[in-house]
């Protein structure tokens, strides 16, 4: 029979080797493992930063491209602003020109009101009154209230023409 050192240094000789073995192998998957992901985090960090490199050239295009829109719209902005004060100031001229003179108008001393122009009254000896006119001037209070409906009309288109130009250069 064998020597009973003999069998325990064997036995122990093949416990170590299984332990060492398995601690060995343990590292190496480890390690393995490691690598095998540190490739994987890589090729993901690889392409979140083409995504990103993207992502930052569409914005920065698009960023450029609202800045060229914005100063586009500012210039024309500033062209209808000047068309718009410049309709102002002929309005407000036109106004002004026009602020003290009556209304007036011409009636042929033939016509009247309603019933087609006919008159009651014979057409007999008054040759001279036949095709003369009449000048008609209305009321100060009704010519100042024409005129100032006129002016708010005036005002009106000048301010839709501005918006009508900028609707119409921007689509």
């Amino acid at each position: 029979m064998p020597n009973p050192w003999i069998i325990l240094g064997v036995v122990l000789a093949l416990a170590g080797s299984f332990v060492a073995g398995d601690l060995h192998g343990h590292k190496q998957g480890i390690a393995e493992q490691k690598v095998a992901d540190q490739a994987q985090f890589d090729k993901i960090n690889a392409e979140r930063a083409e995504q990103i490199a993207t992502a930052n050239a569409a914005y920065r295009k698009a960023q450029h491209d609202n800045l060229a829109l914005m100063v586009e719209r500012d210039q024309l902005k500033t062209r209808l602003e000047k068309e718009h004060a410049a309709n102002q100031k002929a309005t407000d001229d036109l106004h002004a020109r026009y602020a003290g003179v009556g209304l007036r108008f011409n009636l042929a001393q033939g016509t009247g009101l309603g019933g087609s122009g006919q008159r009651a009254e014979g057409t007999g000896s008054n040759a001279a009154g036949i095709g003369s006119t009449a000048v008609v001037q209305l009321p100060d209070s009704i010519a100042a209230n024409l005129r100032q409906l006129a002016y708010d009309a005036d005002q009106l288109a000048d301010s839709y023409r501005e918006c009508y130009g900028y609707a119409e250069q921007v689509k």
